[in-house]
């Protein structure tokens, strides 16, 4: 087994990994990680090619006081999301439509408010699906952004307070799969998957991991 050290990426030697303690030992560093933590070497090698090419609709920005990793939602799902929605904002349209001013039945139209406002909730998905992106800003107020553009939600996370980093994959009730990636450092964070395809949500994982380990001083070096 082959790992490379999340903060100098020297070779770690195999006298220096205990697997069943689940620890290793970098000399050069002079610190100790936990291997579940460390990418092995074919995930390594993965990554610096990700880092010099990164998938379409993924980007890695760098500058002198940050580092920007980002993926964006849209994808060939966004397409039966935008018919779905259509037809069934069309339909509700058209029997809100029938109810308030063909049959004048006002009392009827409140019923319809559910469909309305899931209206409503399908267009938001349909914009985050054709237009949406996820960013981690990775700075001295490192953030995690999720929306359309610059309206979304923003949270803040100490970058250096990192314990670890994996991602989740769940069958939901509905028949769906959930997938999220989870950061744990004083709180647990989620960045859901949603309308991201394998080789972005990848992308986005294996960088994050790439970098855990490293100060943000490292990093934007």
């Amino acid at each position: 087994m082959k790992v490379y050290c999340p903060k100098c990426k020297s070779l770690i030697s195999s006298d220096e990994i205990n697997i069943s303690e689940n620890v290793c030992f970098c000399k050069k560093c002079n610190e100790i990680f936990s291997i579940s933590n460390i990418l092995d070497e074919e995930e390594h090698d993965e990554v610096e090619g990700m880092l010099q090419n990164p998938p379409k609709g993924a980007w890695i920005i760098k500058n002198y006081n940050n580092l920007l990793i980002g993926v964006s939602t849209h994808s060939k799902e966004s397409i039966t999301i935008l018919l779905f929605n259509i037809l069934f904002s069309g339909f509700i349209y058209f029997a809100v439509y029938d109810i308030v001013f063909r049959q004048k039945a006002l009392l009827m139209s409140l019923f319809m408010l559910p469909f309305v406002l899931a209206t409503f909730y399908l267009i938001k998905e349909t914009l985050f699906a054709f237009f949406g992106k996820i960013e981690i800003n990775i700075c001295s107020d490192t953030y995690i952004f999720i929306g359309v553009g610059k309206i979304g939600k923003k949270r803040f996370i100490n970058w250096e307070s990192i314990k670890k980093i994996w991602k989740s994959v769940a069958r939901e009730s509905e028949g769906g799969i959930k997938k999220e990636i989870f950061i744990e450092e004083k709180k647990l964070i989620s960045i859901p998957l949603k309308f991201i395809n394998d080789d972005k949500g990848k992308f986005l994982y294996n960088i994050l991991r790439y970098y855990m380990n490293n100060t943000i001083e490292d990093i934007i070096r």
